[in-house]
């Protein structure tokens, strides 16, 4: 047990967002899917990553002078990253004045996370709160989401885990002792979309939802995203879905948003849905009543 780590990219205080009350979050990178709307690129890779934030930086130049590998060129308006040379030594991270450079992605014990969220303890319990364990998709890292929850739960915290459903359902079923809720993800109402917009099929995710559902507390949560997922047959086929497995489910209706949209270019990738503009409060209402009128608890987060 002692040996157990994780590999997380940030640990978020005071979330009203992911769970009942304050909670912290804490955010695990790797994740087998790549949705064209995620928020956290950065999630995505199991292994850390240079993130260079241009908006920081003073173009200094101390990085590209420090790198040994010649991955850092200085340019006029910015630093050019070339991910290929980079070997992630941190010399570049380390002489940063201004964090501009830095890494996405650090190895952590549950201790380590235990104590920095303990620093917490009296806003979080309070509130009745707890702690999420976002992504990423958390249950890739199924050996130390289980050994942190087990131990945060011990100390009275409330665990709540946001997943995609996309991974083995063993991985599920080593934590679902120390969960007291689901937020569970639905992307798209058909296997097609689901593989052309996510790279991979539902199946998986629509089986291990099932299994769940009889055992832990679930929240569905559909990302809205506009020409993508919330035409009628979609919307309909989510609506299908969610019903054969509780007529009377919860559900969180989430708009999109280009809020991490600078994350791709300090990470080197391009974002995809440039053209999407996040959709209006009346159409967000629109759809709200579609799920409503089936008999679904649903509500706009």
């Amino acid at each position: 047990m002692n040996n157990i780590t994780g590999m997380i990219y940030n640990i978020q205080s005071y979330s009203i967002h992911d769970g009942p009350g304050i909670r912290a979050i804490i955010f695990l990178k790797g994740c087998l899917m790549k949705c064209d709307w995620c928020s956290n690129p950065e999630s995505q890779k199991f292994s850390k990553e240079i993130y260079y934030s241009e908006p920081r930086c003073i173009k200094c130049g101390l990085c590209v002078s420090t790198c040994p590998n010649g991955a850092l060129t200085r340019e006029e308006t910015s630093i050019s990253v070339d991910r290929s040379a980079c070997k992630k030594c941190g010399h570049c991270v380390e002489v940063c004045p201004t964090e501009a450079i830095a890494f996405s992605g650090r190895i952590v014990t549950p201790d380590e996370v235990i104590a920095e969220v303990n620093r917490d303890w009296s806003f979080i319990m309070n509130s009745g709160g707890g702690i999420t364990f976002s992504g990423g998709e958390p249950f890739e890292q199924a050996e130390f989401v289980s050994e942190t929850a087990k131990r945060l739960k011990k100390s009275g915290y409330h665990i709540a885990v946001e997943t995609s459903g996309y991974t083995s359902y063993k991985n599920i079923e080593k934590c679902l002792d120390y969960i007291d809720l689901l937020l569970f993800d639905l992307k798209t109402g058909s296997d097609s979309l689901h593989k052309k917009v996510t790279g991979c099929s539902n199946k998986l995710i629509l089986e291990n939802l099932k299994k769940v559902y009889a055992k832990v507390p679930v929240i569905i949560r559909i990302p809205i995203i506009p020409g993508i997922n919330d035409t009628e047959d979609q919307l309909n086929g989510m609506i299908e879905t969610i019903s054969r497995i509780d007529p009377s489910g919860e559900v969180n209706l989430l708009p999109y948003h280009q809020f991490g949209k600078s994350k791709y270019k300090a990470i080197g990738r391009c974002y995809k849905l440039d053209e999407i503009i996040p959709p209006s409060e009346e159409h967000m209402k629109n759809i709200l009543r579609k799920f409503v009128e089936k008999g679904l608890r649903a509500s706009i987060v």
